[in-house]
């Protein structure tokens, strides 16, 4: 069987969207209309892969390009995302012989990934890091996508339990609140995005480098942009959010990007504002990603959340690096890879 890897820049547009079409039909969130932006194909020679078999696309490796602040030296970095072969051809070597090639790139891998991908990728030396702690706060639970598909002709029932639910839950909240500063919400704009600008080199942090162009790409560029907004509390905590709209009976919030996350009785004010405001748009959820335990602990024990634990690896060419990045303590939010698209 003879495979060939090509970057997706030297490849038909309309072949490549409509791979990802077919390969992401179960998702909600069209990934191919926006899959150009995302990977920054204009802007990178060294981006995604694709691998052919008989002229027909049968692989797809995602690559996300950017630079991160690794322990105080900047870095090139990529975040490895949508990596798929063909159902039918799984099995026979292509994802390992795309993964090799992935690599080859030289950038310092990072990705959150399921079974199926880590077990590709662990045979290459990536490491798993279960040190994340993705965090939804529940406002209609009911709602879920999965429960109102086979639940759907029980709808008034699940309709009730929702409101009794998130009745007693914001009573929860409203108790809770403890000053009368409300939250500022805003459109996004090319001012108060400088609110999350960053772009210090941090000691014993692996974090993204918050550039102005790498926040005005990844914000204002987007495709997305109408449909961010920013939140302030106290003129001192600030996010980026998303409304996601695009699941039929389950819309929710995107915590995307804050600027500060520590262990404040402020931060969970500005949290509990954040989730009642949620409840008042009708949303059924409220997400986000804590990349240090320690505070994820703290907001559990103020506010009623479920929290799982998504698999986060990486990887370096450089052992060295490898052994670096063992050791340090990684900063990553939602914005910084693909969840808004994937999720």
């Amino acid at each position: 069987m003879k495979i060939e890897i090509k970057n997706n820049n030297n490849y038909s547009n309309k072949k490549i969207s409509n791979f990802l079409k077919e390969a992401y039909k179960e998702r909600c969130f069209e990934i191919y209309k926006v899959w150009n932006w995302l990977y920054k194909t204009d802007l990178n020679k060294e981006t995604s892969l694709i691998a052919i078999k008989d002229q027909n696309i049968v692989a797809h490796a995602g690559l996300i390009p950017s630079f991160i602040n690794l322990n105080g030296r900047r870095k090139k970095a990529g975040w490895f995302v949508d990596f798929i072969v063909d159902k039918n051809l799984q099995k026979q070597g292509i994802g390992k012989l795309l993964t090799n090639e992935w690599l080859n790139i030289g950038y310092i891998g990072l990705t959150f990934c399921n079974h199926k991908s880590y077990r590709v990728f662990k045979k290459f030396g990536w490491v798993a890091n279960y040190n994340f702690n993705l965090h939804y706060f529940l406002l209609r639970p009911l709602n879920h996508q999965r429960i109102y598909r086979k639940l759907r002709y029980l709808k008034f029932i699940l309709d009730i339990l929702n409101k009794i639910y998130n009745s007693l839950f914001i009573i929860f909240i409203k108790m809770k609140i403890k000053d009368n500063d409300n939250i500022k919400i805003e459109k996004l704009s090319k001012f108060n995005i400088s609110n999350f600008l960053s772009d210090s080199l941090t000691f014993n942090k692996v974090n993204t480098l918050r550039s102005y162009d790498y926040l005005k790409w990844r914000f204002l560029e987007s495709p997305e942009a109408n449909k961010y907004i920013h939140i302030s509390y106290k003129n001192k905590y600030y996010a980026i959010v998303k409304k996601r709209t695009e699941k039929k009976f389950n819309n929710y919030l995107d915590l995307l990007i804050i600027n500060k996350i520590d262990k404040h009785s402020d931060f969970i004010q500005f949290l509990l504002k954040i989730i009642l405001w949620s409840s008042n748009n009708n949303l059924s959820y409220v997400k986000m990603i804590i990349p240090n335990i320690s505070i994820s602990n703290y907001i559990k024990k103020n506010i009623f959340t479920i929290i799982t634990k998504p698999r986060f690896a990486f990887f370096s060419n450089q052992e060295n690096e490898i052994e670096e990045l063992k050791n340090s303590n990684f900063d990553f939010q939602l914005f910084d890879t693909d969840f808004e698209f994937t999720d």
